[in-house]
């Protein structure tokens, strides 16, 4: 069953305050009764680093850390670049099984249409890619989580600032602010920078790879 419980906690004036905890579960046998408190909010996180070919990594270490209960919908995570696929795709619910698919066929792609050539055809693939898996609400799936969800970018132009991420406000949003943390210059696309266009804005944002919030 479940109850609540009243505590009265010590103040450093030696005055007692009753405090309300959140519900707890109350587990009843015929020898005793175990109270079982709430689980707090989880003061543990994981980051994601950048770097396209630790995409498959990063999903097989999620794999793992769900797997050992270590990956719960109240553990902030974090991602920039290949980590920020990543992390959009695990906190949205998108199975790690069809992530690597959906890498496995940016690269037949590469492969039959740009004659092997992957540098400055990968952006507009992921941009596909993403619109195949993420689920049509996965914005509001991760604005929802309990625990914070961070894609980093760095944006050039109209400041020159390091960008985190962390509400997104519909399901293209959230697949901008991916292929914002997965510029990278002359890499991902043939060009220095990105042009990301909001609402509401007479002047697009320049944006480049997550990598480069971090000093080199």
């Amino acid at each position: 069953m479940y109850s609540r419980r009243d505590v009265k906690r010590k103040q450093p004036s030696g005055r007692r305050a009753l405090v309300r905890l959140p519900l707890i579960l109350v587990v009843c046998s015929k020898s005793k009764m175990i109270i079982t408190p709430p689980l707090p909010p989880s003061s543990v996180g994981f980051s994601f680093s950048p770097g396209g070919l630790l995409f498959p990594y990063h999903l097989g270490v999620i794999t793992s850390l769900e797997y050992h209960g270590k990956l719960s919908e109240s553990v902030h995570i974090a991602g920039a670049s290949a980590g920020a696929i990543a992390v959009a795709c695990h906190a949205s619910r998108t199975k790690s099984a069809q992530a690597l698919e959906a890498m496995d066929r940016m690269c037949q792609v590469c492969s039959t249409q740009f004659n092997g050539r992957a540098v400055g055809n990968l952006l507009p693939l992921l941009k596909v890619e993403m619109d195949r898996v993420l689920d049509p609400d996965a914005h509001t799936i991760i604005n929802e989580r309990q625990g914070t969800v961070v894609l980093a970018h760095k944006e050039l132009f109209p400041r020159n600032r390091n960008v985190l991420v962390t509400k997104f406000e519909t399901r293209d949003d959230l697949i901008e602010s991916v292929l914002d943390s997965c510029m990278f210059p002359f890499f991902s696309t043939p060009f220095p920078a990105r042009l990301r266009y909001k609402s509401g804005e007479r002047i697009p944002r320049v944006t480049v790879d997550g990598f480069f919030t971090v000093p080199r």
